[in-house]
């Protein structure tokens, strides 16, 4: 139905996401999110310990909003991360970025299935 993948692009600085959501249907897909929050991801150390999420203190509007993307095309929303833990930058080395795309409804049926996305990226020094 619909293939999401994550893409990293590593700069001294921050690391740059980009996510996309790929239509494989013969239809087009009309994907409902209940609030202003499309997405979140999660930045996992090498020892599997949460190093940040993206929603951590945000609010998002309580509205729902729709985005279509026509059969065999994509959508791509982007988002940054300094490297930063609290008011820390992480060491340099080895993460794991877990994406998450958060529709409700897709065509009107209830999501029932995580839409999940990762990649491996090294911070460095």
């Amino acid at each position: 139905m619909i293939n999401f993948r994550v893409t990293v692009n590593v700069e001294k600085n921050e690391a740059k996401f980009i996510f996309t959501a790929i239509n494989q249907t013969n239809a087009e897909l009309v994907l409902e999110f209940s609030t202003s929050q499309i997405f979140d991801f999660i930045i996992f150390n090498s020892d599997g310990q949460i190093i940040y999420q993206f929603s951590d203190g945000m609010f998002f509007l309580q509205a729902f909003q729709y985005v279509e993307i026509p059969k065999g095309q994509e959508k791509i929303w982007k988002a940054k991360w300094n490297y930063q833990k609290g008011s820390k930058r992480v060491d340099p080395g080895e993460y794991v970025v877990e994406a998450f795309l958060i529709p409700s409804r897709i065509n009107g049926e209830r999501v029932k299935q995580k839409i999940t996305a990762s990649a491996k990226f090294h911070i460095p020094e």
